[in-house]
């Protein structure tokens, strides 16, 4: 009989129990193959963020989006390689945006004029490929050969009529999520090398070419600094950046391992990871991004990198008490 009644009670207390809380920090992100042994996805550097920075696993929500559908590939040309760049995470985050609860999300991932530019011209196996597309001669110079890509790439963005139909869902999405609480810190994006080849080279960009286009009116962009409180060399400009946090050679500790890992991706989790705080502590969700903002640490003359600073924690907590 005791056995019995031990077994009821328990059954009982699971029951008036229920189902664990839902996490209220969600890592949008890529975490195909997650589970895979020896794979470690680009969602689950960003989640060792959070846990290095004293978050439980069981905390953190996942909620994936995928950057690209399929293989990368010039088969059906470039309009459609830039498409897919773009159409592909907005889609994805937009269907996600629908389906969350409130809370804060954290997304270390873009789709930019930068981004798709800094992907195409790494390729040097496509480079005959693209010069065909962009109707250049064979052997085109660099300059020539930029801002022909760039052109293109700013152009395809701003009149493909799948890609304004995403954006708009995206907006839609974002404008319902923060209305039924939701925070979203995405982030800015690692093209400081590039800006510097396209200045040196004389290139000319669209206004917009740095921006994360996953972002919407109510999301906090956050970009990349340093030790020292300075700007990161990484770090994209004029990409709408808030405000910022260390971005180079974060220390995470994957499998077992301390390995270092630098970029806005892991700039951005430090920040969510405050706001996420001070959600739990009543902050409203639609003042997060602007306290944290205003609570920031300047830095004179970095304002198209990092906003309005740095994170603060200690500045933060400091205007919520």
């Amino acid at each position: 009989m005791k056995v019995t009644a031990s077994v009821l009670a328990l059954s009982m207390l699971g029951f008036c129990a229920g189902p664990p809380p839902q996490p209220t920090l969600t890592v949008y992100d890529d975490f195909v193959r997650a589970e895979q042994a020896g794979v470690t996805t680009h969602g689950e550097l960003v989640e060792g963020v959070l846990v290095r920075l004293g978050m439980q696993p069981g905390e953190i929500g996942r909620a994936q989006v995928s950057l690209v559908s399929g293989p990368e590939t010039l088969e059906h040309g470039l309009d459609a390689y830039i498409r897919n760049r773009f159409l592909t995470p907005m889609k994805a985050t937009a269907e996600q945006l629908q389906d969350q609860s409130a809370g804060v999300v954290s997304q270390s991932q873009g789709a930019s004029d930068s981004r798709v530019v800094d992907a195409l011209f790494g390729r040097h196996e496509w480079r005959g490929a693209l010069e065909g597309e962009l109707g250049l001669t064979a052997g085109a110079d660099e300059e020539t050969f930029l801002q022909a890509l760039a052109d293109r790439v700013s152009q395809v963005r701003r009149t493909d009529p799948q890609i304004q139909a995403a954006r708009s869902e995206l907006l839609a999405a974002g404008q319902e999520a923060s209305e039924s609480g939701v925070a979203r810190f995405v982030s800015a994006g690692n093209n400081g090398e590039l800006s510097r080849t396209l200045e040196r080279l004389g290139v000319e960009v669209d206004p917009s070419f740095y921006r994360n286009w996953l972002a919407d009116p109510h999301t906090t962009v956050v970009g990349a600094s340093e030790d020292g409180g300075v700007v990161a060399p990484l770090a994209s400009p004029d990409a709408g950046a808030w405000l910022a946090a260390d971005g180079v050679n974060v220390p995470l500790v994957i499998d077992g391992r301390l390995e270092e890992h630098s970029g806005s991706s892991y700039a951005t989790p430090q920040v969510a990871r405050v706001g996420h705080q001070g959600w739990l502590a009543g902050v409203p969700s639609t003042e997060l991004g602007e306290r944290l903002a205003e609570s920031a640490e300047p830095v004179p003359g970095g304002e198209p990198w990092v906003g309005a600073g740095i994170l603060s924690e200690e500045g933060f907590w400091n205007r919520v008490r």
